[in-house]
């Protein structure tokens, strides 16, 4: 057969590597469209923005969002897909964390479940899927501040970054630099998606400022092109289409009601109702302007306040089961170069039986250091006393939030002598978000109505600085609640035996 097929090779004036590769070629060409076809049948978008978002492949930058529940992940994930199909291709997905690509909900399993029944292979070790055309779409989380530099010297012709406000502005930029493309015809893609909020809201918002700020000079109509130019200063200006080394960028809103799929499930749209407000504002309504203001979280007439008799029959009908008090410390007393510095608080407050929160106690003072272990030293023992011990019965867990580092195992050594024969937990703050992200569910159980809070001496200020919160000059009271609200109800820390008694 191979000299057969030498002979015929010669006789047509063609030598035997040209008849390979020709061969070669057609294959990869069947490859591709039979690929392609059943890509197209295992990922449709829906009309409207999702469709728009898909079928732009032109625009250099496109950031497709908005409201929650657009199907934006979905449209990601399609879009790497399709362009599976052709020959070559390398597309990467980001998520923040790698838990956001593992999870339950993760974009692990949604890409198992759209890539594997048309025929691509998946390794595990790499979490990359590579199609019969050796397209490859992978898939790679950034949660190390650094992780981005890995991928110097790496070429991709589609970068997508779910849930963009997730990352910093240099991740994104460094990432659009990766875009390179040596496939006749094809133009490199960044895609991104968004909701408002998160600790990148303001570079996104500022850079498509023309879709997303009302108040924008110039504002863009939803899928308009625009062009953008880096100076020589660093300032991006916008510029007429056609000016060299200039980029293409585009916003498409997407919101619930352009998500067949989730247009009628009342459940998810009563969950994004019971947000607060600011939360509510930006992720149901996709407004990427709405200012924060006092009251946005919390406001006093979400809680009900319990007098003495209030709080006795409460505890008799629906008994507290579980109990954490959470120290945010400080060790700075007021001084003439620092009159109003952080206070330390110690917030008690109580899970019962049917799933409600009771804040029942708060101890807030600010001295130093020698004075916050004695003072936290003595509350535990007098929560032992009041609660008792076994925290199965309503026993108080002292949570203390502990910082990354060599310096926060030291401290964690001392307290562990400190407070030695009572139930101790170390929280790493870093993994449970910034302050606005940790307030939200505490929040939206206060919203629900689904907190109470014990009538006493500290509400007045523990009240107004909830409803001051972000914009407050102190949110250590806030932390206190909302760390307490996250172990009730998510996160307890495992109890560390090498810790305490």
């Amino acid at each position: 057969m191979f000299a057969a097929a030498a002979d015929r090779a010669k006789a047509r004036g063609l030598n035997l590597s040209e008849v390979t590769e020709r061969t070669q070629q057609e294959t990869r060409s069947a490859r591709a469209g039979d690929f392609a076809e059943r890509a197209t049948e295992a990922f449709t978008p829906h009309p409207g923005p999702q469709q728009q978002f898909f079928e732009d492949r032109t625009t250099h930058e496109v950031l497709y969002g908005g409201a929650a529940g657009g199907g934006k992940s979905h449209a990601l994930m399609g879009l790497a897909l399709v362009r599976s199909a052709i020959p070559g291709h390398q597309a990467i997905l980001f998520r923040k964390t790698y838990k956001q690509i593992e999870g339950s909900d993760g974009l692990l399993s949604k890409a198992l479940a759209m890539y594997l029944p048309i025929g691509m292979k998946y390794r595990a070790d790499e979490y990359k899927f590579t199609a019969p055309t050796a397209a490859n779409v992978v898939l790679r989380h950034l949660s190390d501040r650094t992780a981005y530099l890995d991928y110097q010297g790496q070429a991709f012709q589609l970068a997508g970054f779910d849930e963009l406000t997730q990352y910093t502005e240099e991740e994104y930029l460094y990432l659009f630099s990766r875009l390179r493309s040596t496939i006749p015809g094809v133009v490199p893609l960044m895609r991104a998606s968004a909701n408002p909020g998160g600790p990148g809201h303001e570079w996104v918002l500022k850079r498509w400022a023309a879709w997303l700020d009302p108040q924008h000079p110039n504002p863009a109509a939803p899928g308009e092109v625009r062009w953008y130019l880096r100076g020589a200063d660093g300032v991006e200006q916008e510029v007429p289409e056609g000016t060299p080394l200039a980029r293409s960028r585009t916003f498409i809103p997407a919101r619930l009601s352009d998500n067949p799929s989730l247009t009628h499930d009342d459940e998810y749209l009563a969950n994004l109702n019971s947000l607060p407000e600011l939360e509510r504002l930006r992720l149901l309504n996709g407004d990427w302007t709405a200012v924060l203001g006092e009251g946005m979280y919390f406001k006093r007439s979400m809680f009900r306040v319990l007098g003495a008799e209030q709080y006795l029959a409460q505890l008799e009908t629906d008994p507290v089961v579980t109990r954490v008090r959470v120290w945010d410390r400080a060790a700075t007393e007021p001084s003439e170069t620092n009159k109003d510095p952080d206070w330390t608080v110690g917030t008690l407050v109580g899970k019962t039986r049917s799933g409600r929160l009771i804040v029942e106690n708060v101890q807030r003072f600010r001295k130093g250091p020698h004075f916050v272990e004695h003072k936290i030293k003595q509350t535990c023992a007098a929560d032992a006393i009041r609660y008792g011990t076994d925290p199965r019965k309503g026993g108080v867990i002292t949570v203390l939030t502990q910082d990354p580092g060599q310096a926060g195992k030291y401290e964690r050594m001392s307290y562990a002598r400190l407070l030695g024969g009572h139930d101790v937990r170390w929280l790493l703050e870093r993994s449970i978000g910034d302050k606005e992200t940790r307030a939200r569910p505490a929040a939206a159980q206060a919203q629900a109505g689904q907190v109470d809070v014990v009538e006493a001496e500290w509400n007045r200020e523990w009240f107004t600085e909830l409803e001051a919160f972000p914009l407050g000059a102190h949110d250590d009271q806030v932390d206190g609640v909302s760390i307490a609200c996250i172990c009730l109800n998510d996160k307890m820390p495992a109890r560390s035996s090498g810790w305490v008694a």
